[in-house]
């Protein structure tokens, strides 16, 4: 069963086309009046002019495409009687295999939705998840991964000259997420969820992923991505920052956690080395990172209180 049959027309139930990589809400049929469920070929319904395209409950429209007007359903009709409308539902109810996330709730990973995405879960599973495919010298967590990429987003907008912040000083004179623009502030947010659906799909690496037969895996890594974004009010498309920041920690992390020679690239790993943190130390570290990145938003969005001074008599 592949994702395309799961992502259903959510008026009719009949599958969505996909178009390459990206899914669209095209119903598969020519319209979206047709029914889900076909009559029994026994069925003694009449049928009208239009045979094999509707039934008596059904009329032409000016245009020739079918209509269902509300008040022309019959009961006893197969296509839109009473029996008829609950398989639909049942089938509207029905999304697919899912798997048990840690909060305890359930993912359906061929109908994912943002309403479904947590922060914790993310947290969670990503700190559990090692990168590589756990090739690692030592265990080196996703969680790890994503929170040193937002931080290394958020070190390319420090000004030059400017201190950056640490825990003995956290002053306005030195740079940390409080100090960046709004923009500059989603962009390490989506730094650091930029993996999150591997908290949800698993991690798969980079060869067998790319391979033809993974598209339809490739398709709901892509979905999932698009719930995450969506539920936390980021835009869909990484930052040409983050492609950059991304790629650089990929070969710092090459360097100081793979046994091998990497493949040699035209950017430059970072230069501070890697020593990997726990799991547990990691998720804190991704969960402390992104309240921090949304606190910071949160005072950027805040509007500025009224300068009242000389305004009273």
């Amino acid at each position: 069963m592949t994702l395309a049959l799961w992502v259903k027309c959510a008026r009719c139930g009949h599958p969505l086309r996909d178009h390459g990589e990206t899914p669209t809400t095209e119903c598969r049929e020519a319209s979206c009046d047709c029914p889900a469920f076909a009559p029994p070929e026994s069925d003694a319904h009449e049928l009208g002019e239009t045979e094999g395209h509707g039934c008596r409950c059904q009329v032409v429209n000016d245009d020739g495409r079918m209509h269902l007007p509300p008040e022309n359903m019959r009961d006893d009709c197969p296509l839109h009687g009473t029996a008829a409308r609950e398989r639909l539902e049942a089938v509207a109810a029905d999304r697919g295999p899912f798997k048990f996330m840690y909060l305890g709730g359930r993912f359906y990973p061929l109908d994912p939705r943002p309403s479904d995405i947590h922060l914790e879960d993310i947290a969670h599973g990503l700190a559990l998840t090692c990168r590589f495919g756990g090739a690692c010298r030592s265990f080196y967590s996703v969680a790890e991964h994503s929170a040193r990429v937002s931080e290394q987003m958020e070190e390319h907008y420090r000004p030059p000259g400017v201190p950056a912040a640490s825990a003995d000083d956290c002053s306005s004179r030195t740079w940390g997420p409080w100090s960046m623009t709004e923009g500059q502030i989603v962009d390490c947010m989506h730094g650091l969820l930029h993996d999150a659906s591997e908290a949800y799909l698993g991690d798969v690496v980079s060869p067998i992923k790319m391979l033809p037969g993974m598209r339809d895996f490739r398709l709901a890594e892509t979905i999932v991505q698009l719930c995450v974004t969506s539920k936390f009010g980021l835009p869909d498309a990484p930052s040409k920052l983050l492609e950059l920041v991304d790629a650089r920690m990929l070969l710092t992390e090459a360097r100081d956690l793979l046994k091998g020679d990497f493949p040699p690239a035209n950017i430059e790993p970072y230069e501070e080395v890697i020593s990997p943190m726990g799991p547990m130390v990691a998720e804190s570290a991704f969960l402390d990172r992104f309240h921090g990145l949304e606190d910071a938003l949160r005072h950027r969005l805040k509007p500025a209180e009224p300068d009242v001074e000389g305004v009273l008599p």
